[in-house]
C-alpha cells in the first residue's frame, strides 16, 4: 500500500507545489495522502486515480475549492477527512459545495469526517443519499448549519419551515449508518435526536455526540432514540466543559430495564451532574458487562 504524508505550519508558501506535482506525477498508485497547510491544485489531484484514503487540512490560500472539487474523481475513495481551516476563527464556507460534489460522486465512499465547515440543509440531502450507498461511519467536529429563527418574517418563514423539513429528513437518513459521532456542534440538539429516532432504518451500533452544551439533550430526546436504537454497542454523550444538568435519573432508571438497548456494551454519560450514585449502582448491578463512565461532582471541601 503506497502512502505519503506531509506537514507544513500555515505560514508555509507555495515553492512546494511544484516539487509535489512531480512526486505525483510518478505515484500513479498512491493509495493513502495525508496533507496539512500543503498546497494542493485540481492539476495535482487528478494525477492520483487510485488514491483511496484522503486526509487534508487546508485553507483556501493553499488548497482551491476546485482541488476539492476535482477529488470526486478519484473513483476508489474510500475515506475523506477533510478539516477546513480558516484564517480567522469560525467556520468555512469555500469547502462546503465542493465536498458536497465528492460525496455525490465518490460512489465507494465508507468513511467521511469533517470539521470546522459551515453546511446547510443541501450538503445534508447529500449525506443522506450516500448512506443509502456505501457510507457507514459519518464524523462531524466543530461544524455548524443553520437552524430555525423566531424573528422570521412570513416569506422567511415559509423557507425555514420547507428547509427545516429537508433537514430532519436529511437527519433521518443517518439513521442507516453504523457509526455517527458529533463533537461540539451546537444545532445538534433535543430536535436532532428525535428526527434520528423517526428513521425509517435504523442501523447505528456506534453513536457519540461529545461537546453538549447547557440543557441542549434532555431525557426526553435520549430516551426516544434509545428505544429506535436496538443494536447500539456504544453510546457516548458528554456535556461540555461547563457541565450539564439536562439529564437526569429518569434515563439510567428506564436502562436497568434490559428491554432497553440491550446490545449496550459501553456507556459514557460524562459532565451531567445530575446523576446519582445510587442510580448509577443500580445500572451497574443489572448490567454487570457495562462499561460505564460517568463524572460525580464532588462537594467542595474548606
Amino acid at each position: 500500500r503506497e502512502e505519503f504524508s506531509l506537514e507544513r505550519s500555515r505560514c508555509s508558501d507555495m515553492r512546494e507545489l511544484g516539487l509535489l506535482e512531480g512526486l505525483f506525477g510518478e505515484w500513479k498508485q498512491l493509495e493513502t495522502l495525508s496533507l496539512r497547510f500543503v498546497p494542493l491544485t485540481a492539476a495535482c489531484v487528478h494525477m492520483l486515480p487510485n488514491l483511496q484514503d484522503l486526509c487534508l487540512t487546508a485553507d483556501a490560500a493553499k488548497c482551491s475549492p476546485e482541488a476539492i472539487e476535482a477529488v470526486g474523481a478519484c473513483s476508489k475513495l474510500r475515506r475523506l477527512t477533510l478539516t477546513a481551516a480558516p484564517r480567522v476563527c469560525g467556520h468555512s464556507t469555500a469547502f462546503t459545495r465542493p465536498a458536497q460534489h465528492v460525496l455525490q460522486r465518490c460512489s465507494s465512499l465508507e468513511e467521511v469526517a469533517l470539521s470546522r465547515m459551515s453546511l446547510d440543509h443541501e450538503f445534508f440531502m447529500q449525506l443522506s443519499r450516500c448512506v443509502g450507498g456505501k457510507l457507514r461511519t459519518l464524523r462531524l467536529d466543530n461544524c455548524k448549519w443553520p437552524v430555525g429563527s423566531a424573528n422570521a418574517g412570513a416569506h422567511q418563514e415559509a423557507r425555514r419551515n420547507t428547509e427545516e423539513g429537508s433537514m430532519a429528513r436529511a437527519l433521518q437518513g443517518l439513521g442507516a449508518l453504523q457509526e455517527l459521532e458529533v463533537n461540539n456542534c451546537p444545532p445538534f440538539r433535543d430536535g436532532a435526536l428525535f428526527d434520528l429516532a423517526a428513521a425509517p432504518i435504523r442501523s447505528l451500533q456506534r453513536f457519540a455526540l461529545r461537546n453538549v452544551h447547557g440543557v441542549d439533550v434532555g431525557d426526553m430526546a435520549l430516551l426516544s432514540m434509545a428505544a429506535a436504537y436496538s443494536d447500539i454497542e456504544d453510546l457516548c454523550i458528554t456535556a461540555d466543559t461547563n457541565g450539564c444538568n439536562s439529564l437526569s435519573d429518569a434515563f439510567l432508571d428506564a436502562l436497568v430495564q434490559p428491554e432497553l438497548l440491550p446490545r449496550l456494551r459501553r456507556l459514557c454519560l460524562r459532565g451531567f451532574y445530575g446523576l446519582t450514585s445510587e442510580v448509577v449502582s443500580s445500572v451497574r448491578a443489572s448490567r454487570p458487562h457495562l462499561v460505564f463512565q460517568w463524572a460525580q461532582l464532588q462537594p467542595q471541601t474548606a
